[in-house]
C-alpha cells in the first residue's frame, strides 16, 4: 500500500438501513431481507443502453442535481474545507474494509499532527492514525488496535504493540494461519486477453465472458493488469475494486451462491475497474464518483437480465430477488435514481 496513491475503494454494498427505511414506502418494491436495502436505491435507473456512457451518467446526474430541491448547508466538520463532508480516503478507507464496524464513521476530515508529520482522523469509536515511519495506516478504540500493513491486517490488545513494518514480514508459515487463498489461474477471454482470476470464480468470469455486457469490461481489466478473487469484506461489502492494487474482490459470503449470482456482482466491479482506466482522476470528484455508480449499477442489472435471456425468472433465493426488483425499477424512474443516488452517496463521494 502506497501513501497517496491509493483511492478510496469503490464498492458493491448491501445496505444502508436508514436510507432504506425513509424510502421503503414511496419505492414500493422494498421488503426486508439482508440484501435489498442500498442496492434497491440505487437501481431505479434508466439509461439508454445496458453500457451506458459516462458522460450520458454525468448529464443525468447534473440534470438531477440541478433540479432537486435546496437542502440547509450542514456546519463544516473539523479540518473540512468548506462544503467537504468527513470521509475516510487512501489507506483509511483501505483499513475501514479490512476493520469493518469497530472503526466507526468519520467525525473529522483527515489532518497532519503537526509534532511528527503523521495524520489523524478521529471517528465515532475512536481515532485512525496514519505513520510515516512505517507506512501503515492505524485505527484504535483506546484498548484494540489494527494496523493495514504490507502483510495484511494485523491486530492487538493494550501496549502489547507488534514491531510493524512496511515491508511483509519474512517469517515462515505457522499452523495458525489461515488457509491459502485458491490458486490464480489466467483465463483466456480472446483477442489476446487473458484475465489472472482465482480458480473457484473461473466458471463465473467463463459466464461473463459469453455476455455482451460484461465481455468487453473483462478484457478492458485484464488488459490492464486487474486480477480477481474470493475476499473475507465487511459485511455491508459485496464486492470492491481497488486501482492502488489492481485487484477486484467479491465477498467470500457469495461463494455459497450459485455462478450466474455472482456474475452481476463481478460486472458491477468491472464497471469500476473501466470508468477508472477511462477516466482517472475524474472519478475522484463528487459527479465522477456518482457517475461510476450510476455506471456500475446499471451494468450490473443489465447483466443480470442478459444472462436470464432478456427476462427476470423466478428467484430462488434473496439475492436474485433483489436483482428483480432492481431490473424492475431500473426501467421507470431515472430522476429518482439519480437524485437519491446523490444522497446515499455523499458522504463516499464528497470531494476532498
Amino acid at each position: 500500500m502506497t501513501r497517496g496513491h491509493n483511492r478510496k475503494a469503490l464498492s458493491r454494498s448491501r445496505s444502508i438501513e436508514a436510507v432504506a427505511t425513509d424510502r421503503r414506502s414511496s419505492l414500493g418494491l422494498w421488503s426486508r431481507h439482508s440484501f435489498c436495502c442500498q442496492t434497491l436505491l440505487f437501481h431505479v435507473v434508466s439509461l439508454r443502453s445496458p453500457r451506458s456512457s459516462f458522460g450520458l451518467a454525468l448529464a443525468l446526474l447534473a440534470a438531477s442535481i440541478v433540479t432537486a430541491p435546496l437542502a440547509l448547508a450542514a456546519p463544516t466538520a473539523p479540518f473540512c474545507a468548506e462544503g467537504q463532508a468527513p470521509h475516510f480516503a487512501f489507506g483509511f478507507a483501505d483499513l475501514k474494509v479490512a476493520v469493518g464496524a469497530p472503526m466507526g464513521d468519520p467525525l473529522e476530515c483527515e489532518h497532519p499532527n503537526s509534532e511528527n508529520g503523521d495524520t489523524l482522523q478521529q471517528t465515532t469509536t475512536g481515532l485512525a492514525m496514519y505513520r510515516q515511519s512505517t507506512n501503515t495506516s492505524e485505527f484504535t478504540d483506546g484498548w484494540k488496535h489494527w494496523a493495514l500493513t504490507g502483510d495484511g491486517l494485523v491486530a492487538w490488545s493494550g501496549s502489547d504493540a507488534p514491531a510493524l513494518s512496511a515491508e511483509p514480514p519474512t517469517t515462515a508459515p505457522s499452523a495458525q494461519q489461515p488457509a491459502a487463498p485458491a490458486a490464480m489461474q489466467c483465463i483466456d477471454l480472446g483477442g489476446g486477453a487473458c484475465l489472472n482470476s482465482a480458480a473457484d470464480l473461473a466458471d463465473t468470469v467463463s459466464l461473463l465472458a459469453h455476455t455482451s455486457a460484461a465481455a468487453p469490461l473483462l478484457r478492458t481489466a485484464a488488459r490492464a493488469g486487474y486480477s480477481l478473487k474470493f475476499g473475507d469484506l465487511p459485511l455491508d461489502v459485496l464486492g470492491l475494486f481497488r486501482p492502488s492494487r489492481k485487484d477486484v474482490t467479491v465477498s467470500s459470503f457469495l461463494q455459497a451462491y450459485p455462478t450466474i449470482d455472482r456474475a452481476p456482482v463481478i460486472a458491477h466491479e468491472l464497471q469500476h475497474v473501466s470508468d477508472w482506466i477511462g477516466h482517472g482522476a475524474l472519478l475522484d470528484t463528487t459527479p465522477g464518483c456518482l457517475a461510476t455508480e450510476t455506471n456500475a449499477f446499471t451494468t450490473e442489472s443489465a447483466t443480470w437480465l442478459e444472462l436470464g435471456g432478456g427476462h427476470l425468472k423466478p428467484p430462488t433465493n434473496d439475492l436474485e430477488r433483489e436483482f428483480n426488483m432492481i431490473s424492475q425499477a431500473i426501467s421507470t424512474d431515472p430522476g429518482g435514481f439519480a437524485s437519491r443516488l446523490t444522497v446515499v452517496y455523499h458522504d463516499q463521494c464528497a470531494a476532498g
